[in-house]
């Protein structure tokens, strides 16, 4: 039996297989692109099916050849696409993930996990100066959080109507080299990749906007662990993150690169930024390794890619 990743050549997804290929599982990559550079060592070790998430066809087929027991879905559009193109981001994200849920009824697959997002909760001010926990409701302000409360309303019918063992993960600001998609790309990605190689950044932010950051390698960690864990005590788990500004962030880049050029603006990041993942630290046992850290693992990984020397801590 073989674990499928549903936009498996992403930013996320890729790191999800090479995680679960470390682990000796079997994987199916699907995803519309071709596998990209970071996948290429993989090849060899696992399956690729060419496909497109709005077509259960397609999925259906995948989950069959395949033998397809478990699938972690990441396969989906972000902001601004979902703003500027909301009838395709309505149609990848929600047409999508009901599909993958409906691939997984007529499958037999064992479980789901399918990508949430902190978006579905809106803005800070809808629930005070607190931490925001899985049972708040959701109040979403833009098109991309409505689709995922709406994958999270979905999922939750699957398990009433046909007991499928589907659970959601609500990723908080995914950071790491290589990001360059979101509402918050410039912050997770570019703000990090781009001084790490001697190029200077602007960004419209206001460098006070803070956020709960997580290295894709921790959100991997997370989908992964819930995917094959024996046991689970919840639908929905939120990934955490550490609490940071943007000036913060700008300033663990420069400790390690002094002469790094960092520009902002006054721009708002409407999102939410306080958040409690004690649910699933305790149901995971995993424990965010500390900001600093993944800054220079992004930075290194930045230089790497580049030719460069990495950067010592």
């Amino acid at each position: 039996m073989s674990v499928m990743v549903t936009g498996g050549t992403g930013f996320i997804g890729n790191r999800i297989i090479r995680k679960l290929v470390e682990r000796g599982e079997d994987v199916v990559c699907f995803d519309l692109a071709p596998p990209r550079a970071n996948l290429q060592p993989l090849l060899d070790r696992i399956s690729v099916y060419r496909g497109d998430v709005t077509r259960l066809d397609h999925l259906l087929e995948a989950v069959n050849r395949h033998s397809v027991d478990r699938i972690i879905h990441m396969a989906a559009l972000l902001p601004p696409d979902t703003e500027d193109r909301p009838a395709t981001g309505m149609a990848v994200n929600i047409d999508g993930c009901n599909n993958v849920f409906e691939a997984a009824r007529w499958g037999n697959i064992k479980r789901v996990i399918y990508a949430s997002s902190i978006a579905v909760y809106g803005v800070q001010d809808t629930f005070g100066d607190r931490p925001l926990i899985e049972d708040d409701l959701p109040a979403p302000i833009n098109v991309y959080g409505m689709t995922k409360a709406v994958n999270d309303f979905a999922a939750a019918r699957y398990r009433t109507l046909h007991g499928l063992d589907i659970r959601g993960i609500r990723i908080c600001t995914v950071f790491g080299h290589g990001r360059v998609t979101g509402m918050t790309g410039m912050i997770g990605g570019l703000m990090m990749s781009l001084p790490a190689i001697g190029q200077p950044v602007s960004m419209d932010f206001d460098p006070m906007e803070a956020s709960p950051m997580i290295h894709a390698e921790d959100a991997a960690e997370i989908f992964v662990r819930t995917a094959l864990a024996d046991n689970l005590n919840h639908n929905i788990y939120i990934s955490g993150g550490e609490l940071a500004t943007i000036a913060d962030v700008a300033d663990m880049v420069r400790s390690y690169i002094p002469d790094a050029s960092i520009t902002t603006g006054n721009r708002p990041v409407p999102h939410v930024y306080l958040v409690d993942n004690s649910r699933m630290m305790a149901d995971l046992g995993y424990e965010l390794p500390p900001l600093r850290m993944r800054v220079l693992d992004h930075i290194n990984d930045a230089r790497a890619e580049a030719g460069l020397e990495p950067i010592s801590g």
